[in-house]
């Protein structure tokens, strides 16, 4: 706000020509010498956001602070029970520490960081501080991109990089140290023993950190063999010319019925595999395992796929609510959960946890997390626009791995 004062000459001018005696009490010469306080302001948080589920302190740094000033947080200009500050600790009129608790299914989101003085004086520092769960670029070629594609619960993440003149070589990643493998193609999996499967046309391999690169040759009577998924004892399946396979320490096995094309995407430690197969010019999910053989869930082709499963059986995938529109789900105990959208008008589960944590594709490029009743999360910080992809993985452990604006990703909710 600009004050404006007129020359003392001019003052001297006016006031003699005025028939009222100048003001004597000292009060009123203050007075109208007096200039309004400024409140306070907040000018940065550190760190400058964190995911939903924590406790933590938040630097708020900024200037006009008192010993009794108190920092809040809302979002679209509302505060709420999603963050929600425990205690503020003044440390000088440039610096609080808020120690704040935010909900397990507080809204992805740029958030309001609000210090409030003793005399009710605000600061606001707009969308300083962001509820996301922040992304780690995992690296990629110059000019080229990468995709992390599966990750065991060591936390050993396997993926591709893709160079510019479009060769792709396999990597493996522990420890914040990227290695490139001596295979290239895509990469599938990677399981507890840190075995990292892929393929490479018309072939696909297994690479072992104690022995390397084992190649497997198409089943006989085929030219191709696609693998796409692995478990702990190295049991593979994949596809051969539309028919699918289980591969079994070199000896081959067709799951699916004869006239059933279709292609297997994941396998279990049981030995349970789940995919997608046709039947009379109809899509559906399928499970099957030694014991019990094939079977759609549901019964019969429900305009579905099943991409991944884990040790208890639970499933996810997509099904089709609407012509042209899927939906996420989780397959438990024969029923079906949709999981919804977040902006829509589709989404994908893709890669499931032990404990049934699901990750997958909302929209066109949107990766997300879903863990029960929250329904899905955005993964991805707008800061760093890290949230355009999708999510292809997870563990036990919650992390979660994918690709985003051509770069392997990895996310750790907690």
């Amino acid at each position: 706000m600009r004050f404006l004062t007129l020359p003392l000459l001019a003052c001297a001018v006016l006031l003699a020509g005025c028939s009222d005696p100048l003001p004597t009490d000292p009060g009123a010469v203050a007075g109208a010498r007096a200039r309004p306080t400024s409140g306070p302001t907040v000018s940065s948080t550190a760190p400058t956001g964190a995911p939903p589920g924590t406790t933590l302190d938040v630097r708020v740094l900024g200037s006009g602070f008192d010993a009794g000033t108190k920092v809040g947080f809302a979002l679209g200009g509302v505060t709420g029970p999603e963050v929600v500050t425990n205690r503020t600790t003044f440390v000088s009129s440039q610096e609080l520490v808020a120690n704040i608790t935010i909900a397990g299914s507080a809204q992805i989101g740029l958030y309001d960081v609000i210090a409030t003085t003793t005399g009710g004086k605000k600061g606001i520092g707009t969308e300083m501080f962001e509820v996301a769960f922040v992304g780690t670029d995992l690296g990629a070629p110059r000019r080229g991109s990468s995709e992390a594609v599966a990750i065991n619960n060591l936390n050993q993440i396997a993926g591709y990089d893709r160079y510019p003149d479009g060769t792709q070589k396999a990597f493996r990643w522990e420890n914040g140290v990227k290695t490139t493998l001596p295979v290239g193609g895509y990469v599938r999996d990677i399981n507890a023993q840190g075995w990292i499967l892929g393929h490479a046309y018309p072939r696909s391999w297994i690479w072992r950190p104690s022995s390397g690169v084992q190649w497997i040759d198409p089943p006989a009577g085929y030219s191709t063999f696609q693998a796409e998924a692995m478990n702990d004892l190295g049991q593979v399946v994949g596809t051969a010319s539309g028919t699918a396979f289980m591969w079994d320490n070199g000896t081959f096995r067709a799951i699916l019925p004869a006239g059933y094309p279709g292609s297997p995407y994941d396998i279990n430690n049981a030995g349970t595999v789940v995919g997608s197969a046709w039947s009379a010019q109809r899509q559906g999910s399928f499970r099957w395992d030694a014991a019990s053989g094939f079977s759609f869930l549901g019964g019969a082709p429900d305009g579905a796929e099943a991409l991944a499963i884990n040790d208890a059986g639970d499933i996810t995938g997509w099904f089709e609510v609407a012509p042209n529109v899927h939906h996420a789900y989780l397959w438990r105990n024969g029923q079906r959960t949709d999981l919804g959208v977040i902006e829509g008008p589709s989404s994908v589960g893709i890669g499931i946890s032990g404990y049934g944590v699901i990750v997958g594709r909302d929209g066109g490029s949107t990766p997300f997390r879903w863990a029960g009743g929250s329904g899905l999360r955005r993964l991805g910080s707008v800061r760093t626009q890290d949230a355009s992809g999708q999510a292809l993985d997870v563990n036990d452990n919650e992390w979660v791995v994918g690709v985003s604006g051509g770069r392997a990703m990895l996310w750790k909710p907690r």
